[in-house]
């Protein structure tokens, strides 16, 4: 009746699919287990990232390395192959740097030619560092 004021209530009961209460259960102990355990991200090829920026000066390319695994790595060299108008010495360059976790370093600068057009290809050894032996 719309010229008169009136009230109403409601209620509802439901229960969960079968493949709900399986989800989360899944979901609880998914989440547990995260506590449980520590995630550590071995150091591997997929972890470590060597890119190549503009040098500061403008007369090359820096070749750094990004560790993006929790373990400390040591680089022991970088191959410059496939050199073109680039005045550092194609070859191997060996090194010992160190790179701790979630740590980035300038492994290498390569000198490259400012007036001409210029490329090279890079590859780089590397190995975890061993923890310190207990005396």
């Amino acid at each position: 009746m719309r010229d008169q004021w009136f009230t109403f209530g409601y209620g509802f009961t439901w229960t969960p699919e079968a493949n709900d209460v399986a989800r989360s259960e899944q979901a609880q102990a998914a989440s547990e287990a995260a506590k449980d355990t520590a995630r550590i991200t071995p150091a591997s090829w997929e972890t470590l990232l060597l890119t190549s920026q503009a040098d500061e000066v403008g007369d090359g390319r820096v070749l750094m390395l990004e560790n993006l695994s929790d373990e400390t790595v040591v680089i022991t060299s970088v191959t410059l192959s496939d050199c073109m108008n680039v005045y550092t010495k194609c070859g191997r360059h060996e090194m010992e740097i160190v790179v701790g976790p979630k740590g980035k370093k300038r492994v290498l600068t390569v000198r490259t030619s400012e007036t001409l057009a210029n490329s090279f290809s890079h590859i780089f050894e590397w190995h975890r560092m061993e923890a310190p032996k207990p005396e």
